[in-house]
C-alpha cells in the first residue's frame, strides 16, 4: 500500500489575479498530483469559510503536511476522515475549507493512479452513481451582477444546447452562439467587454433584454429557440439591487415570455416561501417528463442538512454542486447522493475565480450530473474551455454522447 510521502501548497492567482492556492501531495512510489483550487465572488450566507491564501498555504505547510507523513492511501473515505479531523468546525471557520480541499482531490488522484484508473473512473467506484454521463453545458455568454461592471441585474444569463447528441456537438453550437452574440452586440453599439466567467458584459436597458439578445443569437447562429437551444439565468438573489422585485409572478413571466429551463437562486436563502411558492408555479409550467429547474445554489450551498430541509419544504428541484463548498471529496459526493435519492437533479459548476484545474469535469461525468457550469464558451478564456475541453477528451475515450 502506498503512504503519503510529502504534501506542499503554495499560492498562486485565479482567473481574477486574486490568489488561491494549489496543492500537490506525492507518494512513496513516486507519483505525484496537484489540485488548485477555484474562488468565488458570489458567496452564500451559509457557504463554508474560505480563509485567505497565504494563511491556508502556512496551515497546509506547517500543520496538516507533517502530520500526514506516512499516512497510508487506503481510500478516500479514510483520508477525507484524517483531513475533517484537523477541522471539524460545521463550516470550517478553524482552518478554512480551501485547507482540507486541495488535499483531498490531490488524493482522490493519486487514489485513482493507485487503482489504475482514470479520475471519472475512481469517482464512478466511490460515488456509486448510475454510470458515466458526459453532462451538458450550460454556457454563460452574459455576464451581469457581481461578475460584470455592467447594469445586469442577474448574474448568469445561459444557453443551453439540448438539441444535440454529443457533447463535441453542443461545444460547438456554444462557440457558434457566443461568436454571433458578439456581432449582435457589437452591431447594435454595445461595448463587448468579458466579464469575470469569459462571458460578454454589456450594458443592456432591461434584464429580459438580456434574454431577448440570447435568443436573437441562437437564431443568427441558425438554430432553434426552444428546440436547439434553451435558456438559463442565475438570479444570485442576495447580491439583487433594491430596485429589482423579485417576486413570484414576475419570474413566472420570465417562463412564459423566454424559453426559459432553468432559474437558479430566485431568492434569498432564508424565504423558503418564496421558493416553495415559485417551485408550485414552475412545476405548474412544466411538461409531463420535461421539467423546468428550480435551482438552489446559495439556498443550499452543497450541505447536507440544508439540502434536506430544501427537500422537505418542496422548495426546488435542482440543486448546484460547487466544488469549495464542502471540506472533502467525500462531503461532496454525500451531498450529490442525497440530491440523487431525492430525485434532484445535480449541476456541476465552477467558480468566478478560476484555475486550470479540470477535476470539476471529472466529478461530474463520475457522478453522473446531467449538468455543468464552466463559464462561457469562449476561447479566450482558457480556465473555462480547459474544463469544457476534458468533456470532449472523455467523450472520445468513451464514444458516448450525452446519456
Amino acid at each position: 500500500m502506498a503512504v503519503i510521502a510529502s504534501v506542499a501548497a503554495r499560492v498562486i492567482n485565479d482567473s481574477r489575479g486574486q490568489p488561491t492556492i494549489e496543492v500537490t501531495v506525492t507518494d512513496d512510489k513516486g507519483r505525484i498530483a496537484t489540485a488548485s483550487l477555484p474562488s468565488g465572488s458570489s458567496l452564500g450566507k451559509y457557504e463554508a469559510v474560505t480563509q485567505d491564501a497565504q494563511q491556508v498555504v502556512n496551515s497546509i505547510n506547517k500543520v496538516i503536511a507533517p502530520a500526514l507523513l506516512r499516512q497510508p492511501l487506503t481510500d478516500q473515505a479514510t483520508i477525507d476522515a484524517k483531513l475533517r479531523s484537523f477541522d471539524d468546525t460545521a463550516n470550517h471557520e478553524k482552518l478554512g475549507v480551501n485547507s482540507l480541499l486541495g488535499i483531498s482531490l490531490a488524493c482522490a488522484r493519486l487514489l485513482a493512479q493507485d487503482h489504475n484508473l482514470s479520475l471519472y473512473h475512481y469517482i464512478f467506484t466511490i460515488s456509486g452513481g448510475p454510470g458515466l454521463t458526459i453532462p451538458t453545458p450550460m454556457f454563460n455568454l452574459l455576464n451581469g451582477g457581481k461578475h460584470a461592471e455592467n447594469n445586469l441585474d442577474f448574474q448568469e444569463y445561459m444557453v443551453i444546447p439540448i438539441g444535440f447528441k454529443t457533447f463535441h456537438e453542443k461545444l460547438a453550437a456554444g462557440k457558434k452562439v457566443f461568436s454571433a452574440l458578439g456581432t449582435i452586440l457589437s452591431e447594435t453599439g454595445h461595448i463587448t467587454k468579458i466579464g469575470a466567467e469569459g462571458g460578454y458584459a454589456p450594458h443592456l436597458s432591461t434584464n429580459e433584454e438580456g434574454l431577448g439578445v440570447l435568443v436573437q443569437a441562437i437564431q443568427s447562429a441558425g438554430y432553434e429557440p426552444g428546440k436547439d437551444f434553451v435558456l438559463g439565468v442565475d438570479v444570485a438573489a442576495s447580491a439583487l439591487p433594491p430596485t429589482y422585485s423579485a417576486t413570484v409572478d414576475n419570474y413566472l413571466a420570465l417562463y412564459r415570455n423566454f424559453p426559459l429551463f432553468s432559474l437558479e437562486d430566485p431568492f434569498v436563502e432564508d424565504d423558503w416561501e418564496s421558493w416553495a411558492k415559485l417551485k408550485v408555479g414552475v412545476d405548474g409550467l412544466s411538461e409531463p417528463g420535461n421539467p423546468r429547474l428550480l435551482v438552489g445554489d446559495d439556498l443550499f450551498v452543497g450541505n447536507k442538512d440544508r439540502l434536506l430541509e430544501g427537500v422537505k419544504k418542496f422548495s426546488a428541484n435542482a440543486v448546484l454542486i460547487k466544488i469549495n463548498q464542502a471540506g472533502t471529496l467525500t462531503e461532496i459526493i454525500e451531498a450529490i447522493k442525497i440530491a440523487r435519492e431525492h430525485n434532484y437533479v445535480h449541476i456541476l459548476s465552477h467558480r468566478s475565480g478560476e484555475t486550470l484545474d479540470s477535476f470539476v469535469s471529472d466529478l461530474a461525468i463520475g457522478t453522473a450530473a446531467a449538468f455543468i457550469k464552466a463559464g462561457s464558451a469562449n476561447e479566450q478564456a482558457p480556465e473555462r474551455i480547459v474544463k469544457y475541453e476534458r468533456l470532449v477528451e472523455v467523450e472520445e475515450e468513451l464514444n458516448i454522447g450525452h446519456i
